[in-house]
């Protein structure tokens, strides 16, 4: 059955209000290392959120029922997916950080200082960089994320079950992994994200849906092209190589009793899968 929809921007929406309390302690527990261990607990007030309504929970039918008309059989006819403001969300985690950034390789022998050189020499040549490991993994606790719609409802526990997109609640435990590396005109960086498996409630078996984990691995390398090729058309231009999904991962929905809903397919969630890119960039 065809339903005609609504989709544009809407000019009633109000201003997003968002206020972020954050305290935080920092450790470096070796002096003669660059490792930091940082520990911080973030708590973020959201109100007037912006949400699009194309996929439309039964959470999002009852809090904006005007936007759906249905006929007095009630089949919906019409659907007004235009994005609206939710009234408020309150998120609280904490997050854990280690980071070292360690240079490898010998040290360069000191440079002579200035004016210690006779006038007539040649002027010292620059010092080579050398080359260094940026290493920080990132683990995040959510532990409450709570969304109102409307103040006459209930909230949503989005670390629980409920959803606001229809397509799984939030992970409450979620490591990030990033590591990168320079050598010369060279850098390279892999960036990997470990995503917890969620679900979202339902009281229908064929409606609660379960969705795997996904980790989540985006490696990237850049080469300096213009302190490779000395020609002035080479200056600032940089070729850029990155790989998005490198595992080709992709999260496994199914519902309680088993099989996988029709618009849940993996294609439809995630069309691309891997992906490869390549880019030249250069600033003129």
């Amino acid at each position: 059955m065809l339903v005609p929809t609504i989709a544009s921007g809407n000019p009633a929406l109000a201003p997003e209000r968002r206020s972020i309390v954050t305290l935080g302690v920092a450790v470096s527990p070796i002096k003669s290392k660059d490792l930091r261990l940082t520990a911080n607990y973030l708590e973020t007030r959201i109100g007037n959120q912006t949400a699009r309504l194309g996929r439309a929970t039964a959470a999002f039918q009852t809090a904006f029922a005007n936007a759906f008309q249905r006929n007095v059989a009630g089949r919906l006819v019409s659907a007004d997916l235009r994005p609206v403001n939710i009234e408020h969300e309150r998120e609280k985690k904490m997050q854990i950080r280690l980071s070292l950034l360690m240079p490898i390789g010998r040290t360069p022998p000191p440079q002579p200082p200035v004016g210690s050189a006779a006038k007539d020499s040649p002027p010292p040549a620059a010092p080579h960089l050398r080359p260094q490991i940026d290493v920080s993994k990132t683990t995040t606790w959510r532990l409450d994320d709570r969304l109102s719609l409307r103040n006459n409802l209930p909230a949503l526990n989005l670390v629980d079950g409920d959803t606001l997109t229809g397509t799984g609640g939030r992970p409450r435990w979620e490591p990030e992994l990033k590591l990168s590396g320079s050598l010369g005109v060279a850098n390279i960086e892999l960036y990997g994200r470990f995503q917890r498996p969620t679900r979202s409630r339902s009281d229908l078996a064929a409606s609660e849906l379960r969705f795997s984990g996904r980790t989540w691995l985006v490696p990237y390398a850049s080469l300096k092209v213009g302190q490779m090729v000395k020609r002035p058309w080479a200056k600032t231009m940089m070729l850029q190589f990155t790989i998005v999904n490198l595992l080709n991962d992709r999260i496994n929905k199914r519902d309680r009793l088993g099989p996988v809903p029709n618009r849940f397919q993996a294609a439809y969630i995630d069309p691309l899968g891997r992906s490869v890119r390549l880019g030249l960039r250069k600033l003129f």
